[in-house]
């Protein structure tokens, strides 16, 4: 895919996400990537711990710049080791914790960016951090 400033804000007009990301920035980085292309799926009721994870660590690999689309998202148990912008759309992007481990762990870098999410607590079994 060629990314130019017309593809870049046109991806993410669809998404209704303002991506504070030039367009330069993304093409060197290696572009940005959907959450879809790893097979999560907006309000599913179902765990999606893994496939965020494998959708953070390519972005990541790719550097860095993870869109998810509005919806709901269940996960918990999510590790970002390397420098990450991981956006949503304000008030529209919910990442909801399953168990008592924190919804998203930073460890051992600098240089990530959670934009646009909504971290939420309601399905964890015992109080617990949403993000470490």
């Amino acid at each position: 895919m060629d990314l130019n400033r017309r593809t870049l804000f046109g991806a993410a007009g669809m998404a209704g996400a303002a991506i504070a990301v030039s367009p330069a920035q993304a093409a060197v980085s290696g572009g940005m990537l959907s959450g879809r292309e790893f097979g999560l799926e907006p309000n599913a009721a179902r765990n999606q711990s893994a496939p965020l994870q494998r959708a953070v660590d390519e972005a990541s690999r790719r550097g860095g710049y993870l869109l998810l689309e509005p919806g709901l998202y269940i996960a918990s148990g999510i590790s970002i080791s390397s420098p990450l912008c991981l956006t949503g759309v304000p008030g529209q992007t919910r990442l909801v914790q399953t168990s008592s481990e924190p919804v998203i762990s930073v460890r051992g870098t600098s240089g990530v960016r959670l934009d646009g999410l909504v971290l939420d607590g309601q399905l964890r079994p015992q109080p617990g951090a949403l993000i470490e």
